[in-house]
């Protein structure tokens, strides 16, 4: 099983161009993929996103070829 520490990824700021939408995100999968010698890349894309202060996250919208879930 392969394991990451949260804390040992890089938080990365992501904002819409006009600043109003923005979030601070760990990309676990990524992470996890670095480590697997076996696969390239993750079957699923795992995030860890904070909301920035003072920020909304993004508006409705969708996507043709992934899901999103949410865990509050």
């Amino acid at each position: 099983m392969l394991k990451v520490n949260l804390t040992e990824i890089k938080e990365e700021d992501f904002a819409s161009p006009k600043k109003k939408f923005g979030l601070k995100i760990r990309n676990i999968s990524s992470a996890l993929a670095e480590q697997d010698t076996e696969n390239s890349e993750a079957p699923v894309d795992i995030e860890y996103c904070v909301l920035a202060s003072g920020k909304k996250n993004f508006p409705y919208h969708c996507h043709a070829t992934e899901w999103e879930i949410y865990y509050a």
